[in-house]
Formats: structure tokens, sequence, C-alpha cells
């Protein structure tokens, strides 16, 4: 039940921030996507099952808030956190510039596979907002990371 409810908690603050941040400008959406981080986050730190369920949760979330095909996103964000759990599992993720390039490989590989639905669905490639999305992984990837390790601050000062 733990479990549900922080996968809950994190889809909905990504939810409130990136509602928050397109309010302040349009523009926002494209430069970061909590969605994206949660999903890594969730990956992580409660494995893969945790992180496919997340992505799933998250992805079909952002599709019923986008104007495109919906599934695509899902599909998306289900194989990342997927992946997310899986490969931290098996590789020792914890030091800052090891994390920070797990996340940067896998913010882009979601990417990658959400342009390549796109293309595959609909014949042409996706809006690329002037080549705004090609930064996205970068800042989601330090965001991502800054509060993983905020993250474990938290819990070893929470365990004194």
């Amino acid at each position: 039940m733990r479990r549900v409810l922080e996968i809950g908690a994190g889809i909905l603050a990504a939810f409130l921030l990136l509602t928050l941040l397109v309010r302040i400008h349009p523009l926002a959406g494209e430069i970061f996507n909590p969605f994206v981080v949660a999903v890594l986050l969730i990956g992580l730190l409660r494995g893969e099952a945790a992180g496919a369920v997340a992505g799933a949760v998250a992805g079909l979330v952002a599709d019923t808030f986008s104007l495109g095909l919906f599934g695509i996103a899902g599909i998306a964000l289900t194989t990342t956190g997927f992946l997310a759990g899986f490969i931290s599992r098996k590789i020792n993720v914890l030091a800052v510039t090891r994390l920070l390039v797990f996340f940067v490989l896998l913010a882009a590989a979601e990417l990658a596979l959400w342009a390549g639905l796109t293309v595959l669905v609909f014949g042409r490639p996706g809006p690329w907002s002037g080549g705004l999305l090609l930064v996205q992984p970068a800042v989601n990837a330090v965001v991502a990371a800054s509060v993983e390790k905020l993250i474990r601050k938290v819990k070893i000062r929470h365990e004194r």
C-alpha cells in the first residue's frame, strides 16, 4: 500500500509541477519533463516493477493532457521506469557522476523511444520545439540526480 501511495504522490507532484511550469512559461514543458524525473526516481529507489507501474501511470496521465496519440508516452515511460529499476540493480550508480550519466542515458532513451514511436505512428516527426527538446534529457538528469541525493540526505538524517 505504501508503494502505491508513493507512486501516486510522485505522479501527482509531477503533474502539479508541470502545470505550474507551463503556466509560468509555455515552453517550460519542452525543456523539463517532471514525469520522466518521477519515473526515473521511482524506478531507481523502488525497483523495476514499481518503475514500470509509475511509468505506465505517468505516461497515461501525460497522454491524457497531450494532443497526441494516446499511449506513446505511456510506452516510453513504462520502458524507462522498468529499465531504471532493472539496470540500477545490476550496476552501482550511487556515485554522483555515474548517477548523472545513468539518468542522462535513460532520459535520452525515453526521448528517442517517444520520437521513434511518434514517427512510426504518425509517419512524420513530432514537434521538436526548435530543438529545445534535445536539452530535455540533460535537464531531467540533473534534476533527478539532485532530488535523489536530497532524498538520501533526508533519509540519513531521519535515521539518526
